[in-house]
C-alpha cells in the first residue's frame, strides 16, 4: 500500500509538463443552498431523498432564488489572444466547421468551468453533472526493487507444495462467447523452455494453435526472464465462469490495454483460428465462440480478472472516485451547480457563444503540416497524481490517500518548424494538424441571466484573472505548448428598465450598459467566500489563499520565453537514463510552489 523513498536532492525531483492546484476543504455553498434548505424544512412532508421530492424541492428552492432580491442580467465582451499556437481539432485546421473560424463556445465554457470550479471551492463530485470521470487503474509490479511489488505478488502469486519457490495462482482457461455473454472454461497449463527458433514476437501475446493444445508466447523472447512460454491443455468446455461485471466494465475501459485486450485480438477471431483441431471440436460443437486462451484469478466463484500470461496487469482495488475526499462529495449546491446548472433541476444562466477570429486576421492564420503527439498523460503513475501521506510515504491507487487535486498544464512556448507531410508520415506515427498561428484575436460574448450580486463577483473574478498576466490553456496539445490563451473582458448589464424602456429620450436601442466599477462586485465575491471560510476555520480560509495564490502561478506566463524553463515542464525522457531513474524511484511530482522555487 505504500512504502518509504529515500531523501532526495531537487535535482532528482521529477517534471511533468502539468501540476495541480490542491484540493479545497469544503465545499462552499451558493445563496441557492439556502434556499433549497429552506424549502425542505418548509416541506417535511415531500422526501428529499427520493427523486421525485428531490425534483419538486429543488426547483421549488430555484424559483424563490430567483425571485428574492435583486438579480443581474448581461454579458462580458469578450476579447481572446492565443499566446501559443492554437488547435482545437478537425484535419481542416479550421477551429470551427463552416465559414468562419472560431473558438466554440463548448470548448470556451469548459475551460472557463474548469477554473471556476477552483476559484469559488466547488464540489469535486463523479457525475454528469460532475467534473471527473470515475475508473479503475489496472497495474502489475515484478520487478524486485520496485516499490509495490511485494503486494502485487501477494495477490498473484503463492508457494508450492513444497514451499520451495513462488508460483502463479492464476489458472489458464479459454475465453469464450456464448449466447452474447463472455465466459471462461477452464484449463490446464504448464512452463515450457523455449527451445523454437521463435526468438522475438511482433505481437503479444503471440498464439500458436496445435491439434491438441494452444502456446502462447508473451513479449520478446530474447530476454532472460522469456526464454520459456506457457501450453494451455485440456480445456473443460461443459464449464462455463462467469466474468464480474465490474472487471469486465474496467477492462473495455483501460486506455492503456494496447494490444493485449483480449477481446479485441484479431489474430484470434474465429476465422484466424486452424480448422480441425481436435481440442476445439466440441466447444464448437456447443456453438461456442472461442475469443482466446487466457489466465484468470477467482473470487466468489467468478473470474475477478484475467489476462495474457500468469503475470498479468490487475485492476487496483480502490477507484478514482475513492480518493476524493468525501467532503468534496456532499450534496450541497456550489457555485458552479448554481450558475452552469443542474440539468436534472434548472438549466444554465451562462451561455457561452463562439468566439470568431477577426476578418483581417484570417489569412495565412494556420501553420501547415504539423504532427500532434496524441499520447495522453498516464494516471497509473501514482507518484504524480497522488498525494504521498503524512510520512512522505508513495502510495498507489489502493492506498489510503487523496488525488493532489486539480490539473492544470503550464504555459509554455515551443519552436514551430514546418515539416512536409510526407516526412511526417515516414518519421511520426502521430497525428497531422494545422494548428492557428500564435498572436491571433477572437472576440465573442457570455452571456448571463438573473445572478446575484455574489455569482457576478465571482464570474467576473474568473475574467478578471487575465487581466493580471494570467492564461488559460484550450485545446489539443496543452503539454507540447499549445492553447495559451489571454482573455480579456468587458461587462455589459442590462438596465433595470430593461422590460419598460429598450430606448432611450432620442429613440436609440438601449438595453445594455458598460459597468466600469467591476470591482465592486468582486468584493462582494471575496467577502462572501471570506466570511464562510472564517466561519468554518482559520485553516480553511489561510488554505483558499494558498490556493488562490498557486492557481495565479500555473496559470502565469511570466516564464513563457525562457528556454529553461520550457524544459523545467517538460515530460520526462525515457531515453534519458537520469529520468529512467527517476521514474523508476517512483519520485513524487514536486508541487507548483516548489516548481517554482527550483
Amino acid at each position: 500500500m505504500k512504502k518509504n523513498i529515500p531523501n532526495l536532492t531537487l535535482e532528482e525531483k521529477t517534471r511533468a509538463p502539468y501540476n495541480f492546484v490542491q484540493l479545497n476543504d469544503i465545499i462552499v455553498p451558493s445563496r441557492l443552498n439556502k434556499y433549497i434548505e429552506m424549502e425542505q424544512l418548509k416541506n417535511t412532508k415531500i422526501n428529499y431523498a427520493n427523486k421525485n421530492g428531490k425534483k419538486i424541492l429543488n426547483e421549488a428552492g430555484y424559483k424563490a432564488f430567483i425571485k428574492d432580491g435583486k438579480k443581474y442580467s448581461g454579458y462580458f465582451d469578450v476579447t481572446i489572444e492565443n499566446i501559443t499556437p492554437l488547435y482545437i481539432g478537425g484535419e481542416s485546421g479550421l477551429l470551427r466547421e463552416g465559414i468562419h473560424k472560431a473558438i466554440p463556445g463548448s470548448s470556451l465554457r469548459g475551460c472557463l468551468k474548469n477554473i471556476f470550479r477552483i476559484i469559488t471551492n466547488s464540489a469535486m463530485r463523479c457525475s454528469e453533472n460532475g467534473n471527473f470521470n470515475d475508473g479503475l487503474f489496472f497495474w502489475r509490479s515484478i520487478a524486485k526493487d520496485d516499490l509495490f511489488s511485494k503486494e502485487y505478488l501477494e495477490e498473484m502469486s503463492m508457494q508450492d507444495r513444497d514451499n520451495n519457490k513462488s508460483i502463479p495462482k492464476a489458472r489458464a482457461g479459454f475465453l469464450i462467447e456464448f449466447m452474447g455473454k463472455k465466459y471462461v472454461c477452464p484449463a490446464n497449463f504448464e512452463v515450457i523452455n523455449n527451445t523454437t527458433n521463435i526468438k522475438k514476437v511482433s505481437e503479444s501475446p503471440y498464439i500458436i494453435w496445435k491439434n491438441d493444445y494452444v502456446d502462447i508466447f508473451s513479449g520478446n523472447i530474447d530476454k532472460k526472464d522469456k526464454r520459456y512460454f506457457y501450453r494451455i491443455t485440456k480445456p473443460i468446455w461443459d464449464k462455463r465462469i462467469a466474468i464480474a461485471n465490474d472487471f469486465m466494465k474496467a477492462y473495455k475501459l483501460d486506455r492503456n490495454r494496447n494490444s493485449k485486450n483480449l477481446f479485441k485480438l484479431k489474430v484470434n477471431s474465429t476465422q484466424s483460428i486452424p480448422k480441425g483441431l481436435k481440442f476445439l471440436e466440441y466447444a464448437l460443437k456447443k456453438r461456442y465462440k472461442i475469443i482466446s486462451p487466457c489466465f484468470y484469478c477467482l473470487e466468489d466463484g467468478e473470474v475477478c480478472h484475467l489476462g495474457s500470461s500468469p503475470y498479468y496487469r490487475i485492476p487496483y482495488k480502490k477507484t478514482v472516485a475513492m480518493h476524493v475526499p468525501t467532503e468534496l462529495k456532499l450534496p450541497k449546491i456550489d457555485f458552479t451547480d448554481a450558475i452552469f446548472g443542474n440539468k436534472e433541476y434548472w438549466g444554465s444562466r451562462v451561455y457561452v457563444e463562439d468566439c470568431y477570429l477577426n476578418d483581417e486576421e484570417e489569412k495565412n492564420a494556420f501553420y501547415k503540416n504539423f504532427y500532434l503527439d496524441v499520447s495522453s498523460p498516464n494516471p497509473t503513475a501514482y507518484q504524480f497524481y497522488l498525494n504521498v501521506d503524512e510520512n512522505d510515504n508513495v502510495q498507489n491507487w489502493n492506498g489510503n490517500t487523496t488525488i493532489r487535486g486539480y490539473k492544470l498544464y503550464w504555459h509554455k512556448k515551443i519552436n514551430w518548424k514546418g515539416k512536409q507531410k510526407e516526412d511526417i508520415y515516414r518519421k511520426y506515427s502521430k497525428v497531422i494538424i494545422r494548428p492557428l498561428i500564435d498572436k491571433c484575436h477572437f472576440n465573442g460574448k457570455v452571456r448571463f441571466e438573473n445572478l446575484d450580486k455574489v455569482e457576478l463577483g465571482a464570474l467576473t473574478y474568473l475574467f478578471k484573472l487575465g487581466e493580471e498576466n494570467c492564461c488559460y490553456k484550450l485545446g489539443m496539445g496543452k503539454a507540447m505548448g499549445l492553447g495559451s490563451i489571454k482573455i480579456l473582458a468587458d461587462l455589459y448589464l442590462r438596465e433595470d428598465e430593461y422590460y419598460t424602456k429598450l430606448f432611450d429620450d432620442k429613440g436609440n436601442f438601449k438595453a445594455y450598459k458598460l459597468e466600469v466599477n467591476k470591482q465592486e462586485y468582486i468584493e462582494c465575491f471575496n467577502q462572501y467566500m471570506y466570511k464562510v471560510l472564517n466561519e468554518h476555520s482559520k485553516e480553511s480560509l489561510e488554505l483558499y489563499q494558498k490556493r488562490m495564490n498557486n492557481l495565479k502561478i500555473i496559470m502565469g506566463i511570466e516564464n513563457i520565453n525562457d528556454n529553461k524553463w520550457c524544459q523545467k515542464v517538460s515530460y520526462m525522457d525515457m531515453n534519458n537514463d537520469i529520468d529512467k531513474e527517476i521514474l523508476k524511484k517512483k519520485i513524487p511530482l514536486p508541487s507548483i510552489s516548489e516548481v517554482i522555487m527550483k
